[in-house]
């Protein structure tokens, strides 16, 4: 009677669950029951007999039903259920219910999802892919109310989905991508122009006379540079006289700025000079000068051989005009600038220059010589690099009036050497070293051998040497020196300002470095 009881039990349980999910699925396929209706009926009747009578009937008899009975129920009558009625609940009354409560169903029970994928093979019209929807369980008897209980509680229809967020991404191991400003064009001072006929014309001198020291080369070049720009500062024609130890116009000529002196256009009774070589306070005195209207001569004259730049800059007459010439400010661009300003080779330099190199290797540099009446040259390097070093020793049997210098030591001259020699990639480069030391030049000649170039200049200080009688083909060596050292693919310096100018108008777009103390340094400028 008993086991009678527990079988009249498990039917009638069975046949009320039937019965009522039958009635759910017929009221919506009819469309005159609302979702509620049906979550109202599950909250209030199921969980009473699933927890009063369904776990004795599942632990006692269900594993018999569902092995006898529930397969043949599910392959009969629920596909016919699924395939005629649920499309239309789904695309009738879900996407309202979708609409208004899912989020927080998907928020607390987010375990209980699946792919786009899966749902898609579940409803044929249902969400993209990439969306997320309530796990369904065909098999389950209850499934059709979970299902409708879930998707009540979303608040966006499936087609309506808001779009993931997208972000940049780049692949494992690359740098983002940074975005590089255009540099703004470095800006010049103006072209020098001529003054109207009708207002005065003042000068401002670049001076290097008999009188007192000027410095070697390099200083030289230092002054001219600086006392150039003071005078476009102060709106003044430049001019350069240097008569010691000969003309500097056998050598240089004007380029784009009238620098020689006509015949007397600098005779003056209204002049005056500065002296600023070795003369801090009177270096200091220039550049805080208002030169614009404390000094009303005609002809102001200037010996310098330092930078005036960055005290220049400390003046409030002059540092917003310079501040505007940002092509200036650094010093290697400051010195290229004013010396492409003023000098182009004599004919007579370049005819010598020729006679060295040869005409086919200036004209790889762009330079070119009227020299008809030479057709052979001592060292023809013509398409073979020039690999070239600087050695400033000071004070030595060679030029015994110098000054002691510590740029170079007779320790670097087998470093300079050997990286010079290592440049030498295909063992056809010619070889030059400028030195004041003829013993210099003796070591480069055993090293280097047939390859070294080597046209016998004179060695000599320009200054300190002045009244020797071969003082000027001294200077002229001197200028083709640092010349043919701006002329070299390769170029190794010195911590002298001789060979930094070179580099300084060097049209090579190869690294330079700097030999000292023993290390071989690249050198930035």
């Amino acid at each position: 009677m008993r086991l009678l009881s527990n079988r009249k039990v498990f039917r009638l349980c069975l046949l009320l669950a039937c019965a009522m999910v039958c009635m759910a699925v017929y009221l919506v396929s009819q469309s005159r029951v609302e979702a509620p209706d049906v979550l109202q009926i599950y909250n209030n009747h199921l969980p009473q007999i699933y927890n009063n009578h369904l776990p004795q009937v599942y632990n006692s008899h269900l594993p018999q039903v569902y092995n006898n009975h529930l397969p043949q129920v599910y392959n009969s009558h629920l596909p016919q259920v699924y395939n005629s009625h649920l499309p239309q609940v789904y695309n009738s009354h879900l996407p309202q219910v979708y609409n208004s409560h899912l989020p927080q169903v998907y928020n607390s029970n987010r375990q209980a999802t699946v792919t786009g994928a899966q749902s898609a093979a579940i409803f044929p019209q249902a969400p993209p892919a990439n969306q997320h929807v309530a796990e369904f369980n065909a098999t389950d008897l209850g499934a059709v109310s979970r299902f409708t209980h879930l998707m009540s509680q979303h608040k966006t229809t499936p087609y309506n989905h808001p779009s993931p967020r997208t972000t940049k991404t780049h692949p494992k191991g690359t740098k983002k991508p940074i975005l590089k400003k255009t540099p703004k064009p470095l800006l010049y001072p103006p072209p020098v122009r001529s003054l109207p006929p009708q207002l005065p014309v003042r000068y401002l001198v670049y001076l290097c006379d008999s009188e007192s020291l000027c410095g070697g080369w390099g200083d030289r070049q230092r002054g001219i540079v600086s006392v150039y720009i003071l005078s476009r500062l102060i709106n003044r024609q430049f001019r350069i006289v240097m008569q010691t130890p000969c003309n500097l116009s056998f050598f240089y000529r004007p380029n784009q700025v009238p620098w020689e002196p006509a015949v007397g256009e600098l005779d003056a009774t209204d002049s005056t000079t500065f002296n600023t070589i070795g003369v801090d306070a009177a270096v200091i005195d220039i550049v805080n000068t208002d030169l614009i209207t404390r000094l009303n001569q005609k002809v102001i004259y200037i010996k310098a051989n330092t930078d005036f730049y960055d005290r220049l800059k400390l003046n409030p007459l002059f540092a917003g005009e310079l501040i505007k010439w940002t092509g200036i400010a650094v010093r290697k661009h400051r010195f290229r600038w004013a010396w492409q300003d003023l000098m182009q080779p004599t004919p007579l330099l370049l005819r010598h220059l020729e006679h060295i190199l040869g005409s086919k290797f200036l004209f790889k540099k762009g330079l070119k010589a009227n020299t008809s009446s030479l057709t052979n040259s001592t060292y023809d390097v013509g398409d073979s690099p020039l690999v070239c070093g600087h050695a400033r020793m000071g004070k030595n049997p060679s030029i015994p009036m110098d000054e002691y210098k510590d740029g170079f030591r007779m320790t670097d001259i087998p470093v300079l050497f050997n990286f010079m020699l290592s440049k030498d990639k295909q063992s056809n480069a010619y070889f030059f070293v400028a030195a004041d030391y003829e013993n210099i030049r003796v070591q480069s000649r055993q090293f280097f051998g047939q390859r070294l170039i080597d046209y016998g200049g004179k060695i000599l200080h320009i200054d300190r040497q002045r009244k020797d009688h071969t003082a000027c083909a001294g200077f002229e060596s001197a200028i083709l020196d640092q010349l043919i050292l701006s002329l070299c693919d390769v170029l190794v310096i010195c911590m002298s300002g001789f060979s930094k100018h070179a580099s300084y108008i060097s049209n090579s777009t190869q690294p330079i470095y700097m030999v000292h103390h023993g290390e071989i340094l690249q050198y930035k400028g």
